[in-house]
């Protein structure tokens, strides 16, 4: 928290100078066939890594997820990965599903940069997004600002990485990876900026085009991250998409932004049992219920979602709720049991739209839109409802 604050400090400092490059983007299609196949869902392990006994297995000294990323002992990873839903591993390994299609903060943290006196502000948001009954991870957004007060010199960047997939008859991996303006300021003498721009390359883009991953590295901040879109050609996912956020273990999550619920990754020394816990202590009954609250009540803003509007709307209803418990408790079933979205889905409802019409009556019985959305969905999928079918007068 200390250092925190130290940080927070210099940010405020007069500006002297301010120089911007210009944004950038970057266009990029993958068709890897990664490493070795391993068990009986063929699942691929991330190319040089071994199976063992069935299992993708790290090198030795190394923990994580074989299928996808590695980390050695001085550092933590938190997975957000996508196969049949979405489901967060934090950093203290504690797992829930992610079953909404919005944009949420994944982790917020500070680390010390190259020398005592520097420190990176880093904050990853993931973007989801429905596919069919469920749902994947769409894109991720990083924002990166480092301080060095003893040259004098901030720093800012953001990228934004939005994945897809080929077509049933085209196996690849397609990638839009936007790089905002890098802004360096400085204050004091000005001339610190020509000696040291080459340093502050915040962000370095790789593109694996082996495992099919985009790798955002932050070397001066030991800080890496993976994305990996959907295989919509294949419904069995061979190569495991998603997101990967890999830290030192030295880094400090910031109170109230960086540990859960304020951010689903929570910090590395959680328990095993975060998500558990959580859900136990606010009476939500289960993870899965428990994460829809912490990104409800994030309210975080929406990074290239299509969705957008809906989640705005359901962040909103959440916050003006007078019971956002016993509320959610009531409305969460049209969001996290997959026989319920099923059914919307198939009968052309957005499960977002009955979830966000639930949350209104459950605060005023008199909106005819919101009635008429939940008159349908309870016509279409009686069979699959849970709880009351009466809203409306």
């Amino acid at each position: 928290m200390k250092n925190w604050r130290v940080l927070t400090l210099l940010l405020v400092a007069i500006i002297c100078k301010v120089t911007t490059s210009e944004e950038t983007v970057q266009l990029a299609a993958t068709r890897g066939e990664s490493g070795v196949k391993c068990g009986r869902s063929g699942r691929q392990c991330v190319s040089g890594m071994r199976c063992v006994n069935k299992k993708c297995a790290c090198p030795e000294g190394e923990s994580g997820n074989a299928e996808f990323e590695c980390v050695n002992s001085k550092e933590g990873v938190c997975f957000l990965t996508s196969d049949s839903r979405v489901y967060v591993e934090g950093f203290g390994r504690s797992g829930a599903p992610v079953n909404i299609p919005c944009s949420y903060r994944a982790s917020r943290f500070i680390t010390r940069k190259s020398g005592a006196h520097s420190y990176c502000g880093i904050e990853v948001h993931v973007t989801n997004e429905r596919w069919r009954d469920s749902y994947r991870t769409r894109a991720v957004h990083v924002s990166v600002g480092v301080t060095e007060p003893i040259l004098q010199i901030q720093s800012n960047m953001e990228t934004m990485i939005t994945g897809s997939s080929g077509t049933n008859k085209s196996r690849s991996y397609n990638y839009v990876v936007r790089s905002g303006p890098m802004n360096i300021m400085t204050w004091g003498s000005a001339h610190h900026l020509v000696k040291t721009r080459s340093r502050f390359q915040l962000i370095r883009h790789a593109i694996d085009d082996v495992n099919n991953f985009v790798i955002l590295d932050v070397p001066d901040c030991d800080t890496r991250i993976k994305f990996r879109a959907q295989d919509s050609a294949n419904n069995n996912q061979n190569l495991l998409p998603g997101v990967s956020i890999a830290v030192s273990d030295t880094a400090e999550f910031i109170p109230q932004m960086g540990d859960y619920p304020n951010s689903l990754c929570g910090r590395s020394q959680d328990s095993p049992s975060l998500y558990k816990d959580h859900a136990r202590r606010e009476g939500l009954g289960d993870t899965a219920t428990s994460v829809l609250d912490a990104i409800l009540d994030q309210q975080s803003p929406q990074f290239d979602n299509p969705a957008a509007a809906q989640c705005q709307e359901a962040m909103s209803l959440y916050a003006a709720s007078r019971d956002r418990k016993s509320d959610l408790k009531a409305c969460e079933f049209l969001m996290t049991r997959k026989v319920t979205r099923r059914c919307l889905v198939n009968k052309g409802l957005e499960p977002l739209d009955v979830f966000n019409a639930c949350l209104k009556l459950r605060q005023t019985s008199d909106d005819v839109t919101a009635c008429s959305t939940i008159g349908r969905a309870v016509d279409k999928c009686s069979n699959r409802w849970v709880g009351t079918k009466t809203f409306c007068q």
